[in-house]
């Protein structure tokens, strides 16, 4: 089989898969990344199949034209994987990579006619853009991706080694000793991009949907508004903690805030505003915990923070922290800016506590204490000690951004002041 033979059979298996990808992208139009994958691949096939007709078109621009394309070709592969595992493309460098290699071949095409130095910078461009892209794809990412990252890796090396060696015979053998029949490694050298173009393309589809299962499980455990923990995450993580804190004896406590006079907001302002309120309160409350506690939106305007190794103590200090920041934050939508404050219903594990649902009951009796004493304040639930339910202690003016109870003439707990100008 002659080399025209060779590059013209993988020209059209890339066509093949050209169509494969098309297909995909029509079916499945969120993918992302294939779009930059297609182009590649189209690049890779024009490229091989400007090869192909060396001997037809022998003025050396369609060689500096099939070089361009081939390296481009791994550009556009490297986009379309950074797009789909959601990392930064690196545009300058990975362009700079296919670039800078582009001008050296030129020299040594049109200035300085060298084959063997042609092919060395070629093989070596092709060696950097394949370490790169192993570097992209071997960054940290979701467990569930981790096998398909490791699958592209091992193909990119494949690349490599490949490239290495038509380095290693540009250097020690005339560049087309690669043409010589009979030799198996030149045959393999030959074969290979059909080989890896399919194993490629197969990577990247099993990288995405390992990548969509993965952002899917993602937004099944997530809150899209506040992008907390839902519910159903919440007690998977807390049905981990519980025992952990069950079996090591160690405390864990559970507070649940419950903005007050929330639905003021989404009538004054409308849902949006609501929706900016929930967000930025939600920011708050995560900023205010430790890396290592657990925050959810429970419903509504309504968080669950659960924080391992902590005591009552501990947890009534969280919580009244965690208000006064609430209070004392200035919340922006449009043109006015309102503030809120928050109600908080604290507990602690107890021996008697089956699951979740047993701590939340506690703490949510907290709550509605604290709603019905004035609001604005943080209520400790019953507990083994005594079992009564011991409110936290309330300053008796409002500190700095901290407010009471909201006033009869404006329920909402509201400040409006004057329309704010850009």
């Amino acid at each position: 089989m002659d080399i025209r033979t060779i590059y013209e059979l993988t020209a059209c298996v890339l066509l093949g898969v050209i169509g494969y990808l098309l297909l995909i992208q029509f079916s499945t139009p969120g993918l992302k990344g294939i779009r930059w994958f297609i182009v590649g691949y189209i690049s890779a096939a024009s490229g091989l199949e400007l090869i192909a007709l060396r001997n037809h078109l022998r003025h050396p621009i369609f060689i500096l034209f099939s070089n361009t394309l081939l390296l481009f070709a791994n550009l556009f592969i490297y986009w379309g994987v950074a797009d789909l595992i959601g990392v930064k493309r690196h545009f300058k460098t990975i362009l700079y990579v296919t670039s800078a290699p582009l001008l050296l071949i030129s020299y040594f095409i049109f200035l300085h006619e060298q084959m063997a130095s042609r092919v060395l910078v070629y093989s070596i461009a092709n060696v950097i853009q394949f370490t790169l892209l192993i570097l992209l794809v071997l960054r940290s990412g979701p467990a569930r991706t981790r096998m398909p990252r490791v699958g592209l890796a091992i193909i990119s090396l494949l690349w490599i080694v490949v490239h290495c060696v038509r380095a290693m015979q540009a250097i020690h053998n005339h560049p087309l000793s690669i043409l010589d029949e009979g030799q198996s490694l030149n045959s393999f050298l030959l074969l290979v991009p059909v080989m890896t173009a399919v194993m490629t393309c197969m990577a990247f589809l099993w990288l995405a949907m390992a990548q969509l299962q993965s952002e899917l499980e993602q937004q099944s455990h997530t809150d899209v508004l506040t992008g907390l923990l839902n519910r159903r995450a919440l007690t998977k993580h807390a049905e981990r903690e519980i025992a952990y804190a069950t079996r090591i004896g160690t405390p864990l406590a559970l507070l649940i805030c419950d903005l007050d006079h929330f639905k003021s907001v989404n009538d004054r302002f409308g849902h949006d505003a609501g929706d900016v309120a929930l967000s930025t309160a939600a920011t708050c409350i995560v900023e205010a915990l430790r890396t290592n506690d657990i925050v959810a939106r429970l419903g509504g305007e309504e968080f669950v923070l659960l924080l391992p190794n902590t005591t009552e103590a501990g947890a009534l200090l969280v919580a009244e922290r965690t208000r006064l920041r609430l209070a004392a934050l200035e919340i922006r939508y449009r043109s006015y800016s309102f503030t809120l404050t928050a109600s908080f219903g604290v507990t602690t594990l107890q021996p008697g506590d089956r699951d979740l649902e047993d701590i939340i009951h506690r703490a949510d009796k907290a709550l509605y204490l604290a709603k019905d004493t004035g609001r604005n304040r943080t209520i400790v639930g019953e507990h083994s000690e005594n079992g009564e339910h011991q409110p936290a202690p309330h300053p008796s003016h409002p500190g700095p951004g901290e407010r009471r109870a909201a006033l009869p003439d404006n329920p909402a707990g509201l400040q409006t002041p004057d329309p704010l100008h850009s």
